[in-house]
């Protein structure tokens, strides 16, 4: 109804319902221009939002890399001084070294210097001794030699008393002569004896001298060996004070080991002596209260002894499982270390077998480079001995050739010579015939003259001359004479022509002069005979071989034509006879004077030259290549060389093998049959000794070859690459060998090689590019996310990745990112990243995280979660439960963390409120949740802590629970 009333409306007032329109109109116009405006608000309130944020970000990323710096520079500084208090160590190590080591040097020194005074001073002792002993003899020996003189001197006295009261009796002629033989016996016996005497003085003398030059040998060699041992033992001392001294270096090493080893165990064995004797003294309190409670608690006593026994049991299982799980774990390290050194022993023999292999390549490469170096220099030789074989030829044939002109000239100039003579002795006939016959012509024209009757001056008559005919060349003759002029050297011929007009114009000359003589001596033979007579020759009929020729008016025209005609004639004679002996000499021959070898061997890429050589070098010959022409092959030309003749095939190549060429001349025709060897193939651009290729491009290798080669083979590491692997591309441009690496990763980088045949080159590939971890093991599984470790034991992280430039490391613990300190160590191995924590204590648990970075970004490890086994934490909600005067009961609530290892029991101390020290108040198994402390004093303070137990050792204390005790009795009361 409304809307029929709006349309009602409507139609009654149109132009309310247009204003109505129009209002309509602008609210959407203005709900539209509000509703942008809205929208363009929250853009610029998002965009600062974004800005705010993007702000924060760079303020927080600025933050965190200041903070990233300190750190480094605290890890730096703190290496520094770690490093520098090594260094300190270790100059005091050496200095307490050196200083041992002087004070044994000085020791050695003071001993040496003590025993060669002491070894000088028994020599010299030894000397004197000896040359008190030799003077004592020598005294001895002379006063045996006085007491034996003394006795021959007495004896001869008495004989000579004897001999004298003997012959006393006897007469005085006997007495005199008796008396002084007896003296000149007695002188004579004397001299003997002092003869006799000097000569045992000196044998004792020489025996006492050699007795002394012996003891001095015997002494020379004494010191001698005795020098030889001190220098002996000096050395054999030096050698043990060296070994002593490395032994002692050793020893000092060993005693640090063992001080560090013994403190260890010093510490385990504290630390297990003290479990001990809290074991021993909660025993004993148990021992006592057991003791106490024995006749009203013995079944509950015995059944908690049996369990206390089953736990004990239990615990000693563990104990033993963990041992052996150590054991293990040891043993697996072993076997792990073992397999890396066989693992390292084998990539190093396989190293070596690979450079064995590239010695024996470049061994190959070296021979055959060496062997075909001798093969061009046997090549180069063969060629340079055909040179000069060919030179040699040639210069003989040039000389041959010389030899037979000068010798064809040689004979021409005897046979000029000899015509020259021929033709002085002819001339010389000639004129002398010539002379007569004219003489005879001029008496017989004088007798006709005289017969008869004189005529005018005037009227002369032509005289007749007769000439003997000259036969006519047959054709026969004309056609030898026309051959021999063809045949003729063009070179020959003209030397031919010139020779006949040097004679033609010398016979002209000749004739010219004879002519002139003639006409003189005529003129005056007519001047003196005939002066006023008129005279003409009279006509004769031509009989037999003569013919009539014209008539002369003077007898001068007629000596004129005579001597021309002889001279022509003599020319014409001449000019033939040299022609015959020239044609002789030399005729024309055609040919071949050496043929080309039928076979010729050659290598790839030669030039192959098939030579011949022609007797006449202005012959021209056909070269054909498989019975096709020259032209058909772009690689050979021919050449015309004097007399040699020659193709050259350029660039020869194996499939050239089988190939004929032929040469042609005048119907005659010779083949050669080409054979072609394949060389080595050579790298004639090798690979470069390093590529460096980045993980974001793609990775290049080229190499070119001196030729096609039946086989190319790239290797990986000694892996032959696998033309289907898909991060390998590789491109064969016939010489040229391309291997690309379409996505370069670590696992890609290592040796490249390229074998062609039997040469190789090759390169060393490094990555470079963002560190790369790897989250999975090599057969695919995912690698550990969760260690346990003992405590006060090295956590140890292998992580396996790579990175080029060397990656800095950074820990994050717990979302912390732990700062730089001598707990934390790293080792960094090609394929593998160490970090070392050592000595860890629960501080060290919760989640890690390692993040590794360097110049082209960053990778992050997966979180792995660590969990450090060490004694559990402090017992909650400890309290008093009861108090009387003389005890107290303690209950408390087991920890939250156990440590890693069962609770095993409490420990509970007390002591007095005024006092600082705990003291033991006993020790209760794990089931337990309370215990009573008695014999407290009355209305005395006292405070009391529990800790739990595990097989670690006691763990923390808990809070403090304080009570009062109170007195037995209560105060009476009155009714």
């Amino acid at each position: 109804k409304k809307l029929k009333g709006v349309k009602k409306d409507e139609k009654e007032n149109p132009d309310d319902a247009k204003s109505m329109a129009e209002l309509l109109k602008l609210k959407r116009e203005e709900a539209a221009k509000k509703k942008a405006e809205d929208v363009a608000k929250a853009k610029e309130d998002a965009e600062k939002k974004r800005k705010a944020d993007l702000e924060a970000k760079q303020k927080a990323d600025e933050e965190a890399e200041k903070k990233r710096l300190a750190d480094l520079d605290a890890k730096k500084k703190a290496d520094e001084a770690s490093k520098k208090e090594i260094e300190k160590r270790e100059k005091t190590k050496l200095e307490e070294l050196e200083k041992l080591e002087k004070e044994k040097k000085e020791k050695a020194a003071k001993e040496k210097a003590d025993a060669d005074s002491k070894k000088q001073k028994e020599a010299d002792d030894k000397k004197a001794k000896e040359n008190a002993e030799e003077q004592k003899q020598q005294k001895r020996l002379e006063s045996e030699a006085a007491k034996k003189k003394k006795q021959e001197e007495d004896k001869a006295v008495e004989e000579a008393k004897k001999l004298k009261s003997a012959k006393k009796d006897e007469k005085s002629e006997e007495k005199s002569d008796n008396a002084k033989n007896m003296a000149e016996m007695l002188k004579q016996r004397r001299e003997e004896n002092t003869k006799k005497k000097a000569e045992e003085d000196a044998l004792k003398k020489q025996e006492a001298e050699k007795k002394r030059k012996a003891d001095q040998d015997a002494k020379d060699k004494a010191d001698e060996e005795a020098e030889k041992k001190r220098l002996a033992d000096l050395e054999a001392k030096k050698k043990a004070e060296d070994l002593k001294k490395l032994e002692f270096e050793k020893g000092e090493k060993t005693k640090l080991e063992q001080a560090e080893k013994l403190e260890n165990e010093k510490k385990e064995k504290t630390a297990k002596e003290k479990a001990e004797a809290d074991a021993k003294k909660l025993k004993e309190a148990n021992d006592k209260k057991a003791k106490e409670d024995a006749e009203e608690k013995k079944p509950e006593e015995q059944k908690r002894l049996e369990l206390e026994a089953a736990k004990k049991k239990k615990l000693e299982d563990e104990k033993t499982a963990e041992e052996a799980k150590k054991l293990n774990a040891l043993q697996k390290a072993e076997e792990e270390a073992k397999a890396a050194a066989e693992t390292e022993k084998a990539r190093l023999a396989d190293l070596e077998s690979k450079k064995k292999l590239e010695a024996d390549a470049e061994k190959n490469k070296q021979k055959l480079e060496k062997a075909k170096l001798e093969e061009a220099e046997k090549l180069e030789k063969q060629k340079k001995e055909k040179d000069e074989a060919d030179a040699k030829r040639k210069a003989k044939q040039d000389a041959d050739k010389k030899e037979a002109e000068a010798k064809a000239l040689a004979e021409m100039e005897a046979i000029e010579a000899a015509k020259r003579e021929l033709e002085s002795a002819a001339k010389a006939k000639a004129e002398a015939e010539e002379a007569q016959k004219s003489a005879g012509e001029i008496r017989a024209a004088k007798d006709e003259s005289e017969a008869k009757p004189p005529t005018a001056p005037d009227d002369k008559k032509k005289k007749k001359v007769i000439k003997k005919k000259k036969a006519a060349l047959t054709a026969e003759e004309e056609a030898e004479r026309a051959a021999a002029i063809a045949k003729l050297d063009p070179d020959a011929a003209a030397k031919m022509d010139a020779i006949a007009a040097a004679n033609k114009a010398k016979a002209e000359k000749e004739a010219d002069k004879a002519v002139e003589i003639l006409q003189v001596k005529a003129a005056e033979v007519v001047e003196q005979k005939t002066q006023e007579m008129d005279f003409s020759l009279r006509r004769r009929k031509p009989s037999g071989d003569f013919e009539e020729v014209e008539e002369f008016g003077e007898i001068e025209d007629f000596m004129a034509e005579r001597a021309r005609r002889k001279a022509q004639k003599a020319e014409i004679t001449d000019v033939e006879d040299v022609y015959k002996r020239a044609t002789r000499h030399r005729q024309k021959r055609g040919g071949f004077v050496e043929t080309p070898d039928s076979e010729v061997y050659a290598l790839r890429g030669d030039t192959v030259a098939i030579e011949c050589e022609l007797f006449n070098e202005h012959d021209h010959v056909n070269w054909t290549i498989n019975n096709k022409p020259v032209s058909s092959d772009p690689r050979a030309v021919s050449e015309e060389q004097g007399y040699i003749r020659r193709l050259l095939i350029r660039n020869i190549v194996p499939d050239d093998t089988g190939l004929e060429t032929a040469v042609e001349l005048d119907g005659m025709k010779f083949t050669t049959k080409v054979n072609v060897d394949e060389t080595p193939v050579e790298f004639t651009k090798k690979l470069e000794r390093k590529t460096i290729a980045p993980m974001t491009e793609v990775c290049t290798l080229a190499c070119e070859i001196s030729h096609t080669a039946q086989r190319i083979q790239w290797s990986h590491n000694g892996i032959v690459v696998d033309t289907t692997d898909k991060n390998y591309k590789i491109i064969d441009q016939g010489v040229v060998q391309i291997l690309q690496i379409l996505k370069p990763t670590y696992l890609l980088g290592g040796r490249y090689s390229c074998q062609a045949d039997a040469v190789e080159t090759s390169t060393f590939v490094e990555i470079i590019g963002r560190p790369v971890i790897y989250k999975t093991n090599e057969d695919g599984t995912s690698r550990k996310k969760d260690y346990d470790v003992d405590a006060h034991e090295n956590l140890i992280f292998n992580i396996a990745a790579h990175g080029n430039p060397e990656p800095e490391i950074e820990i994050q613990l717990n979302g912390k990112i732990l700062p730089a300190e001598m707990k934390t160590s790293f080792d960094i191995m090609e394929g593998a990243i160490r970090v070392v924590r050592r000595k860890v204590t629960k501080a060290d648990a919760g989640k890690y995280k390692i993040r590794l970075f360097n110049e082209h970004g960053e990778d992050f490890t997966d979180e792995f979660d660590v969990i450090v086994r060490d004694v559990p934490d402090a017992p909650q909600h400890v309290t008093v439960k009861e108090v009387g005067h003389d005890f107290a009961v303690v209950s408390w609530e087991t920890p939250a963390n156990d440590g890693g290892s069962p609770v095993t029991g409490f420990v509970i101390e007390k002591k007095e409120a005024d006092r600082r020290v705990f003291h033991r108040a006993g020790q209760t198994s794990s089931g337990k949740r309370e215990f009573i402390v008695d014999d407290l004093d009355m209305e005395t303070g006292y405070v009391f802590r529990v800790a739990a137990l595990n097989r670690f050792g006691i763990g923390e204390f808990s809070d403090l629970a304080e009570v009062a005790t109170g007195v037995p009795y209560s105060a009476p009361q009155m009714d």
